[in-house]
C-alpha cells in the first residue's frame, strides 16, 4: 500500500489545481459573457432611445404641422388630428424617461425637452381656443414661436441621439472586443480542461494499472496466504470495536467444523464451539487483551457440528490502524493432527521399545547373535545376544571385527575372514557355520549371514549368528539314528521275506499232512485224535492269517511314493468283490454313495475298505441281517479345526456305519492298538491287527480314522483325509 501513496496524492493535487483553475477561468468566462449580454443589452437600449427620439421628435412635428393645419383650413377633423398627435407625445417622454433611469444626463435633456414641450403644447392649445377667434395677432407671433420651439427640440433630441451613438459606438466596440475575447477563453477553458483530462487520465491509467497490479498481487498472496492456512491447519480472524464486526478468513470456517462463510462471524457463535471446560479460559484471554494488548497462547477444545473434538491454539492481539482505529487481530492454529501424531508417536516409541525388547529377548530365546559395521560412521555395534553368546555381559568390550574374530576357531578363521571380513564385503560368498570358543571354553556352531542395506545414502553391513550347536549335536544323533533305522529296515526286509516265505513254509506242511491224515483210509483214530488234528488245523490256520496280517502291518508301515490319482468308487467296488463270499454268507445289504476321485496309494486304500467292511462283516448281529452304510459327507466344524492346514474342499470325509455288535465308547481309541481285541477269540475270529492297519494306512494320507459304538446297536468308523495329501504340517 506504500507504493500506491504517492499518486494517490499527486491525483488530489492535480484534482484541487484543475477544479480551481477550472472554476476561475469559468468564472471569467461567466463574467465576460454576463458582461457581453449587458453590452448588448445596453446596446439595444440605445436604438430604442433613439427610436423613441426620433418618434418624439416625428409626434412634436406632427403635431406642429396639424397646428399649422387647423390656422390654414379651421377643419375639425384636422383638430382631432391635432389632439391625436398631442397625446402620442406624452407616452414617448415616458418611455424614453423609463429607459433612461440610470442615466441622469439624458434624464435632465429628456425633462428640457418634456418641459419645452408641455409649453409649446399650453400655446398650440391656447392658440387654438383663439383661433376661433381669429386673432391674428397671436397668430404670427405663435407661429414665430413654433419655428423656434421645433428648432430647440430638434437641437436637444439631436444632442441625446449623438451622445446615444456615441455611446452606442463605444458600446458597439467593447462588445465587440469582449465577443472576440469570450471564444478565446472558452477555447482557452476546453483546451485547458482537455489537458487537464489528459493529464488526469494518465495519472489515473498509471495508477489504475499499478492497483491492478497490486490488487493482483493481493488475490495471488491472498490464495497463497489461504493455501498456507490449510497446509498449515491455521486461520485468523479480526475484529474492529467500534463496527462490532467480526472477520473470519475461510480456512477457520473449515477449522471449526463449517463451510466457508456459511453463517455470519460472532463473537456469540465462536464461544458456542468452544467446549463448556474451557470457556472460563478463553474469557480470561480477552480480558487480558482488554488490559494487556495481547493474550497469551491458549489450547481450547472445539466441538465441530458433527461431534469431533478438535483442539485449537487460540492468541489475540491489539493493533491501531492507520487511521488510529483500535483492530484485534487473532489467529487460531489446529493442534489436533500434531496430538495425535504426538500420541502416535509415543505409541510407535512405546512399540519399538517394545519389539527392541522382544528382539532382545527373541534373539536370546532363538540364540540368534548379529553385529553391524556402519560404512560412513565405520563404527561397529555388536547384539546383546551375541556378547552372551560369547560368554560376556552387553557391551562388556568395545566391539570389533577382530575382536570376535579372536573367538572364531583356529581353523575357522581363515575361511571367515575371507568370505565374511570387511576387506571381502562385496563378495558373494557364504559360510554354512563356524565353531567359536566361548569365554567359558565351550565350543559353540554358529550358522552365518551378511546383508548390505543402503538406505538414506548410508551403508550398513549386517552379519547374523544362530547357535545351532544343538541342531549340530541332533543332527549327528539322527545320522547315527537313521544309521539304526537303516539296519532296522534291513531287518524288517528280511522278517517280510522270512514272514512271506520260511514262517509259512512250515504251516503249509501242517495243512499238507493234516489233509492227508483226514483224507487216509487206512487211519481208524478215536474221536480224540480227531478234535486233536482240527485244533492243530485251527491254530494252523489262525497262525497263518497273524503272518499274513503282521505281513500286511509291515507292508503298511513302510512310506511310498505310489501315489496316484484314483476313483474311489472303483476301489470301492474292487474290495466289495474281495469280499463277495462273505457278504453273500452273511446275506449283508451294503449301500454307498458316489465317492471322490482323489490322490492315494491305491492298493493301500482297497485294504483300507476291505478291513473295515470285513470288520462290519465279522462283528455283526447272530440271525440279523447286516447292513452297511458307506457315506460321503460334508465336515463338521470341529473336525475342520483338527486340520488347520486345510480347507473344507481340500478334504474327503467317509463314514462306514453298521448295526452289528457294536462297543462300549471308552475303547473307541483302545481298538485301534495293535493285537488288542474287545471280544472272544472263540466266538469272533481275528488277530487284532485289521484296525491297526488302517490306522496305519490314514496316517500315511495324513489323514485320520475315529470309532463311535453304541453296545448292540452298531458302530461308526469316519476317515478324512486330504484329497492331496501334502505335508503342510512340516
Amino acid at each position: 500500500m506504500t507504493q500506491l501513496r504517492f499518486p494517490e496524492n499527486l491525483l488530489k493535487v492535480s484534482l484541487t489545481i484543475a477544479i480551481f483553475l477550472l472554476l476561475g477561468i469559468s468564472s471569467e468566462n461567466y463574467r465576460q459573457f454576463r458582461s457581453y449580454s449587458e453590452s448588448q443589452k445596453r446596446i439595444i437600449k440605445s436604438h430604442e432611445i433613439q427610436t423613441l427620439l426620433q418618434k418624439l421628435l416625428n409626434a412634436i412635428i406632427k403635431t406642429e404641422a396639424s397646428y399649422k393645419a387647423i390656422i390654414v383650413t379651421n377643419e375639425k377633423e384636422i383638430i382631432e388630428d391635432y389632439f391625436e398627435q398631442k397625446l402620442n407625445i406624452q407616452p414617448q417622454i415616458e418611455k424614453i424617461k423609463l429607459l433612461t433611469t440610470d442615466d441622469y444626463i439624458v434624464q435632465a435633456k429628456i425633462d428640457t425637452i418634456q418641459k419645452v414641450i408641455n409649453q409649446r403644447i399650453n400655446f398650440l392649445d391656447q392658440h387654438i381656443y383663439l383661433d376661433s377667434k381669429r386673432n391674428q395677432g397671436i397668430y404670427k407671433s405663435a407661429l414665430t414661436s413654433s419655428a423656434k420651439l421645433v428648432e430647440d427640440v430638434e437641437d436637444l433630441i439631436e444632442e441625446i441621439i449623438i451622445e446615444e451613438t456615441l455611446a452606442l459606438n463605444e458600446k458597439e466596440s467593447l462588445r465587440d472586443k469582449k465577443y472576440r475575447i469570450n471564444p478565446l477563453l472558452l477555447l482557452t477553458t476546453v483546451l485547458f480542461s482537455l489537458f487537464i483530462f489528459v493529464i488526469g487520465f494518465i495519472a489515473l491509467y498509471y495508477y489504475l494499472k499499478k492497483a491492478r497490479k497490486t490488487l493482483y498481487t493481493l488475490k495471488v498472496n491472498q490464495m497463497i496466504y489461504e493455501q498456507a492456512e490449510q497446509i498449515s491447519r491455521s486461520g485468523h480472524w479480526h475484529y474492529r470495536p467500534g463496527s462490532n464486526k467480526i472477520t473470519f478468513s475461510t480456512n477457520l470456517f473449515r477449522l471449526l467444523g463449517f463451510e466457508p462463510y456459511s453463517f455470519k462471524p460472532s463473537l456469540k457463535k465462536y464461544l458456542d464451539i468452544i467446549s463448556v471446560n474451557d470457556r472460563p479460559n478463553f474469557l480470561s484471554a480477552l480480558k487480558k487483551l482488554k488490559s494487556e494488548g495481547h493474550t497469551p497462547a491458549i489450547d481450547l477444545t472445539i466441538i465441530t457440528p458433527d461431534g469431533k473434538e478438535k483442539c485449537l491454539r487460540f492468541v489475540a492481539r491489539l493493533l491501531n490502524d492507520n487511521n488510529g482505529n483500535k483492530l484485534v487481530v487473532g489467529a487460531n492454529k489446529d493442534l489436533t493432527y500434531e496430538i495425535e501424531t504426538n500420541k502416535k508417536l509415543n505409541r510407535l516409541n512405546s512399540d519399538l521399545k517394545m519389539r527392541n525388547n522382544i528382539f532382545k529377548y527373541a534373539e536370546s530365546i532363538a540364540m540368534v547373535g548379529s553385529y553391524s559395521y556402519d560404512f560412513e560412521k565405520k563404527e561397529f555395534k555388536f547384539s546383546d545376544n551375541l556378547y552372551k553368546m560369547l560368554g560376556f555381559k552387553p557391551e562388556n568390550f568395545p566391539p570389533s571385527e577382530s575382536k570376535f574374530v579372536e573367538f572364531i576357531h583356529i581353523d575357522d578363521r581363515a575361511d571367515f575372514i575371507e568370505k565374511m571380513g570387511l576387506e571381502n564385503v562385496m563378495n558373494n560368498f557364504h559360510i554354512n557355520r563356524i565353531r567359536i570358543i566361548d569365554n567359558n571354553g565351550n565350543v559353540k556352531y554358529l550358522s552365518v549371514n551378511k546383508k548390505i542395506f543402503n538406505e538414506d545414502n548410508s551403508k550398513i553391513l549386517i552379519v547374523a549368528f544362530k547357535d545351532i550347536t544343538e541342531e549340530v549335536l541332533i543332527t549327528k544323533r539322527l545320522e547315527e539314528k537313521n544309521e539304526e533305522l537303516s539296519k532296522s529296515n534291513e531287518e524288517l526286509e528280511s522278517f517280510n521275506h522270512i514272514a512271506s516265505h520260511d514262517l509259512q513254509e512250515p504251516l503249509r506242511k501242517i495243512h499238507t499232512f493234516i489233509s492227508r491224515i483226514r483224507d487216509s483210509d487206512d487211519l481208524n483214530a478215536s474221536p480224540l485224535i480227531v478234535d486233536y488234528l482240527s485244533r492243530i488245523r485251527i491254530a494252523a490256520n489262525r497262525m497263518q492269517k497273524l503272518v499274513i496280517d503282521l505281513l500286511s502291518f509291515s507292508r503298511a508301515s513302510k512310506d511310498s511314493d505310489n501315489f496316484e490319482f484314483s476313483n474311489l468308487n472303483k476301489i470301492l467296488k474292487s474290495a466289495l468283490h474281495e469280499l463277495n463270499s462273505d457278504i453273500q454268507e452273511k446275506q449283508a445289504i451294503i449301500n454307498y454313495d458316489e465317492l471322490p476321485s482323489v490322490t492315494i496309494i491305491s492298493f493301500q486304500f482297497q485294504q483300507l475298505f476291505v478291513n473295515l467292511i470285513s470288520n462290519a462283516l465279522k462283528y455283526s448281529k447272530h440271525n440279523i441281517r447286516p447292513v452297511i452304510k458307506i457315506s460321503n459327507e460334508k465336515l463338521t466344524f470341529d473336525e475342520l479345526l483338527k486340520f488347520p492346514h486345510y480347507n473344507e474342499t481340500e478334504l474327503v470325509k467317509i463314514t462306514f456305519e453298521d448295526n452289528g455288535i457294536g462297543f462300549e465308547q471308552q475303547y473307541a481309541d483302545v481298538i485301534f492298538i495293535l493285537f488288542q481285541r474287545l471280544h472272544d477269540r472263540k466266538k469272533y475270529s481275528g488277530t487284532g491287527i485289521g484296525l491297526a492297519i488302517c490306522k496305519k494306512i490314514l496316517h500315511n494320507h495324513r489323514g485320520s480314522i475315529f470309532a463311535e459304538g453304541r453296545p448292540e446297536v452298531g458302530s461308526k468308523f469316519t476317515i478324512i483325509f486330504p484329497k492331496t495329501p501334502v505335508n503342510r504340517s512340516f
